[in-house]
């Protein structure tokens, strides 16, 4: 019985691969490659596990599979709502689109719910819309803990659990695992055949990840230390498959990306207001700059999980939580407009104490016109 507001159960998506019955290699390989595994490797493949990656799937060596590593994305945004079928369509659904066109390898569900259901355990999504409708061929991994069932979640279309374990982990010694929604759960679905792990192998060997000099190896400068402190027992033996022998440099992935970003926020930046014709500026003679947002960050580049602290001053770049990153550059409200009076001769004082600003200290000073 389905809980009121949840959304619509979908069946499990038929196999609407380009590859079945002949045609893709990469899937016909990732079929093969299946059909090899014990049934202990099978719920391996699904289950994150201890190693030196934020996520990890085990190596194989004697098939000659070298493991997978799953790092965190860069800065992104949760949203939860209920979103009528017009709206996901029309608004939100084409990025998602456009990804699988493009041949994505994996989307990873997210901690909101949707239309009631927890994204993970959202069949219409992932089943109804996802597999079927666009026709995705990859796998749906689950974003870390976001999981709240085993198999109602598979059922729904979720193919794996990062990072294996429950947030309130306690070892399994049978299984040398800690305790999981996945892992030792989903024999039975194995041994029925209802889970398919094709779906993870096709994007390995579409994107020749078996193939020495193809594709790099694990990073060892990115070695993840709350794995060493959450799960020391297990570690050292999962640690022990990887191969960590390659560079040991940090790696530049910089690229031209400083460029592209830039390029792309601009282009996507929206006005939606603007009170007097105010903007553009046409050469001020006084701008005054209010708020403690505006002004260089004082505590690093990221927040530190929630710490009101580290966010006192300066601009908020990166809201939090482990999916962060590092930017190339930021150029912060006060130095952008400081810059741009420079130009325009135009006079320039800045107020960063909210305190300050809230009692009107700086009301004798002649205020900005626009």
């Amino acid at each position: 019985m389905r809980s009121p507001g949840c959304s619509p159960l979908t069946p499990p998506s038929k196999d609407t691969r380009t590859g079945a019955g002949g045609g893709d290699p990469a899937y016909e390989r990732a079929r093969a490659f299946v059909e090899e595994l014990t049934l202990a490797e099978k719920a391996d493949m699904v289950t994150g596990v201890a190693g030196p990656c934020i996520g990890n799937v085990y190596p194989i060596p004697c098939l000659n599979f070298s493991g997978i590593c799953l790092q965190d994305g860069p800065v992104s945004l949760r949203v939860a709502s209920n979103v009528d079928d017009r709206t996901l369509h029309e608004l939100y659904l084409w990025s998602f689109a456009n990804a699988v066109h493009t041949g994505v390898a994996a989307v990873m569900r997210s901690y909101q719910r949707l239309d009631g259901s927890y994204a993970c355990q959202n069949s219409k999504l992932l089943n109804g819309i996802l597999k079927e409708e666009l026709g995705f061929q990859g796998y749906i991994m689950s974003d870390w803990f976001a999981l709240h069932a085993g198999i109602d979640a598979l059922e729904a279309g979720m193919d794996m659990d990062m990072p294996g374990r429950l947030r309130s982990s306690t070892p399994v010694p049978e299984l040398g695992q800690m305790s999981s929604h996945f892992g030792g759960n989903i024999t039975t679905m194995v041994q029925n055949s209802t889970l398919d792990e094709a779906r993870l192998m096709t994007p390995y060997f579409h994107l020749r990840q078996d193939e020495q000099n193809e594709f790099p190896t694990v990073d060892g400068c990115l070695f993840s230390l709350p794995q060493l402190v959450l799960e020391p027992e297990y570690l050292a033996p999962g640690l022990g498959l990887f191969n960590l022998t390659g560079p040991t440099s940090i790696r530049d992935v910089h690229d031209n990306h400083a460029a592209l970003i830039r390029k792309q926020a601009a282009e996507s930046t929206v006005l939606l207001k603007n009170t007097n014709n105010a903007l553009p500026l046409r050469a001020p003679r006084y701008i005054d700059i209010s708020g403690n947002d505006a002004g260089e960050t004082q505590n690093g580049p990221v927040n530190h999980f929630g710490n009101a602290e580290s966010w006192m001053y300066g601009t908020c770049v990166v809201g939090g939580g482990s999916a962060t990153g590092r930017l190339s550059y930021v150029t912060m409200p006060q130095e952008a407009l400081k810059a741009r009076a420079i130009q325009d001769g135009t006079l320039v004082e800045t107020w960063l104490n909210n305190t300050l600003s809230d009692l009107g200290c700086h009301e004798f000073m002649v205020l900005p016109r626009v």
